[in-house]
């Protein structure tokens, strides 16, 4: 630190760059992005002539300035070549410098930004400097003598006169100097903090030219992996939807055999079934990645992509696996639910043939079983099923480590393909690669800001509530330490007042906004977290709530550090996601554990239907009861997604919700109403989509209600007319014996619901002895 009158003066010096120990690596970049976004005044002292590496810094730290945007002045560059021994024609200095200049604008014309907007690159910033010490050979003594130059001492005291007045006026015209020593550790703290956590992406090239050259090769292997992504989802899709319903009439045919002896197949779990269909959609994977390398291949033959294409087609394999691996997801799902059905055959066989021993023996002897040997012998079984099944969901459950690692994986695919582009408004320039094994640490210091938020989502989102749920968190130690470690703030805020202000500004209006967004998305689709789609969406998300109009972080814009803000509410968002996705996951979980709960009820089941064997009487009533009960689920079952379906036609064609007239009428009762109506006008100009959407859900209102009421009319009159149809077959029937009477029953409602399935448990084989008075039971 130097002072001179009233200005204290920060020098930071780099250490030299474009050293051998660092070529190959991003630390130059970094190390001179540092000192431009930190900087007024950037002295290059660079021995000899102005290279072309030098040019390719530059051109990179324009680069990186241009997409982190925290600087609120233009640095000047000041270059001071040293060790010239003819300084009195600068024509041919000033003429590289020229050239210099010319040849970064030409560079960067992909970025669409001007030079001199960014840079202050005028022909009085060079400088030449002699060497500090001059030698020559003593011919008397035959030795080497060195001396100081006098020269050049004069010269660099005159450097440093200029710089001093250049600062003075530059603090006068701009008044954007940092005004203490903490401020100073903020900025340049945050600034490090975001080139180390941005430098793979942002600044793994050496030059613009190279960056322009990467961003085309993007491109083309962007659309090449988008095409084949495509196709692999559309045939994959169909390859493993064609198993599936193979496996599924497989399963409907063991689930309609009568003979409860039958055993399902030993895999109930589909384990080898879904081998097969990984090994399939793999091979048809590995072709489409081929085709893309082909592809690839193809249209980069100009010898200009030869150094740099190697690093982008290795990105095109990751990105189609992707989609490889939602299907997979995809097809684990579908299996899942149909082993669990398989499982849920196998347990109620299981039982089944363990109380048909006793069925058969109280046959055969006409003699009655004892119920506390059937109880014994079925509380054994249960147990052991119950054990097994348990043991299996446990297995096929996902940890949080596992969608974390699963999330992360995708988003730094998606990350690494489409960060590092020309566009200074790309949010994927500034999302950081994350790394599953440090998520959670890195994620520390954001834990107090998430938990606070996530309490006042979960507590009502009502806006007089904010400050009570901050109330520990904005107290005096809390925010010290928060402070300290966020670094959303730049050095123009004022006071920490100021930045309570901001914080809760943002806490409030922006991330329970996308919070909500993310509950809609996982709501409309099929899984929860590994659709690359998804993850896609989460960070448009993120980039609305930033760029919106309406954002308090448009708002407090100058203010904000926007590279860390960024990072930090993609790292909230992620963590939202993977909270939504586990509580998902295990909500899934414990649906497939009511299988065990039902397993008892069956258990239960057996016994009553042998306890009421005893007389013909109570062994109908308990079969009726059984038979209403399937009728109204099977009915659910199978009318539940007709009628979602059929709801969501009839309101969809609905010509009262057109699209143009919904914009029509939307104008019409808002800027063209007469009298204004004001509180209709600021909902079409403050989001206009959310006023369309309420006007579409007024006109359905009225309509929706005459749907629903048809629709519970058409499901009593299929039930009634089951129930009549069920009483009818009883009544024509011989009745003697429970399961031939059910097959019957359900033979003939299959005419009315084709779909209508055969309950193992409702109807156990077993001999009616009275078939009069069982069919008295269903009068």
């Amino acid at each position: 630190i130097v002072y001179h009158k009233d200005l204290a003066i920060i020098i930071l010096d780099t250490e030299g760059l474009m050293s051998l120990e660092e070529s190959g690596s991003i630390f130059d970049n970094q190390m001179i992005t540092m000192a431009i976004l930190t900087s007024h005044l950037v002295i290059i002292n660079h021995k000899g002539e102005l290279s072309s590496n030098l040019e390719g810094l530059i051109g990179m730290s324009l680069y990186a300035k241009l997409q982190i945007q925290s600087l609120p002045f233009k640095p000047k560059l000041l270059f001071v070549l040293r060790d010239q021994m003819s300084r009195e024609n600068k024509t041919i200095f000033l003429e590289q410098l020229s050239r210099f200049k010319d040849n970064l604008q030409t560079s960067s014309n992909f970025l669409k930004v001007s030079i001199d907007d960014e840079f202050e690159i005028n022909q009085e910033n060079i400088v030449l400097l002699p060497s500090a010490f001059n030698e020559d050979i003593n011919k008397e003594l035959n030795i080497t003598q060195r001396w100081r130059n006098e020269a050049f001492a004069y010269d660099i005291n005159q450097l440093r006169r200029n710089i001093f007045n250049d600062f003075h006026e530059q603090h006068i015209q701009d008044n954007y100097g940092l005004t203490n020593i903490d401020a100073f550790y903020n900025k340049t703290s945050s600034n490090w903090k975001t080139i180390d956590e941005l430098g793979q992406g942002l600044l793994e090239c050496k030059s613009l030219a190279e960056l322009n050259v990467t961003n085309e090769l993007k491109s083309k292997a962007n659309e090449i992996i988008q095409k084949n992504s495509k196709l692999l989802l559309k045939d994959g899709t169909e390859l493993l939807n064609c198993l599936l319903t193979k496996q599924k009439q497989t399963t409907e045919q063991l689930n309609n055999n009568s003979a409860n002896n039958i055993r399902v197949n030993t895999d109930i779990y589909l384990k080898s079934f879904i081998d097969n269909g990984f090994d399939q959609l793999h091979n048809l994977t590995e072709k489409l990645i081929k085709d893309a390398t082909d592809d690839f291949e193809q249209c980069t033959q100009q010898t200009y992509y030869a150094d740099l294409k190697c690093n982008i087609q290795k990105d095109i394999e990751p990105r189609i696996r992707c989609t490889e691996q939602l299907l997979k997801q995809r097809f684990e799902q579908d299996v899942y639910t149909i082993s669990k059905e398989n499982a849920t055959l196998e347990m109620q066989k299981q039982l089944l043939n363990t109380a048909r021993i006793f069925f058969d023996k109280q046959k055969q002897t006409q003699t009655i079983t004892d119920i506390n040997e059937l109880n014994t012998a079925l509380d054994e079984k249960y147990n052991e099923l119950y054990k097994k099944f348990e043991e299996n969901l446990n297995l096929l459950q996902k940890s949080e480590s596992d969608i974390t690692e699963t999330i992360l994986n995708i988003y730094n695919r998606i990350i690494r393909i489409r960060g590092t582009t020309a566009n200074k408004h790309n949010i994927y320039n500034l999302c950081p690669i994350l790394v599953h094994n440090t998520f959670c640490s890195e994620f520390h210091e954001l834990e107090s800001i998430y938990e606070s938020i996530q309490s006042y989502i979960i507590q009502g989102q009502t806006s007089n509530k904010i400050n009570s749920l901050l109330k520990n968190l904005l107290g005096t130690s809390s925010w010290k330490t928060l402070n300290e470690h966020l670094g959303w703030f730049n050095h123009c805020v004022r006071g920490d007042e100021h930045k309570k202000e901001i914080f809760v500004s943002i806490a409030e209006g922006v991330i329970p906004q996308f919070n909500n967004n993310i509950n809609t998305m996982l709501s409309t689709i099929k899984l929860s977290y590994n659709d690359p789609e998804l993850i896609s969406s989460l960070i448009q998300y993120v980039d609305d709530s930033i760029k919106t109009q309406r954002s308090p972080i448009q708002k407090y814009w100058n203010y904000l550090n926007i590279p860390q803000i960024t990072a930090d509410l993609i790292r909230i968002a992620l963590r939202y996601l993977i909270d939504q996705a586990k509580q998902i996951a295990d909500r899934k979980h414990e649906e497939s554990k009511q299988t065990l709960n039902q397993l008892k009820e069956w258990k239960i089941s057996i016994q009553e239907q042998f306890l009421s064997s005893k007389d013909s009487f109570e062994q109908g009533q308990r079969f009726k009861t059984d038979l209403q009960k399937q009728i109204v689920e099977e009915i659910k079952r199978i009318y539940m997604r007709v009628i979602i379906s059929e709801v969501h036609t009839i309101i969809t064609n609905n010509s009262e919700i057109d699209s143009n007239k919904i914009a029509t009428n939307a104008y019409n009762d808002s800027i063209g109403s007469n009298p204004p109506d004001a509180n209709n006008i600021m909902k079409y100009i403050i989001d206009i989509n959310r006023y369309y959407l309420e006007l579409a859900l007024n006109k359905i209102q009225v309509r929706k209600e005459t749907i629903v009421t048809n629709q519970i009319h058409l499901l009593e009159k299929i039930i009634f007319n089951c129930v009549d149809n069920a009483i009818e077959t009883v009544e024509k029937h011989d009745c003697h014996n429970v399961q031939e009477v059910h097959q019957d029953i359900v033979k003939n409602l299959q005419q009315i619901l084709s779909d209508f399935r055969l309950s193992p448990m409702i109807g156990i084989s077993s001999e009616i002895k009275d078939p009069d008075r069982f069919k008295e039971s269903f009068k």
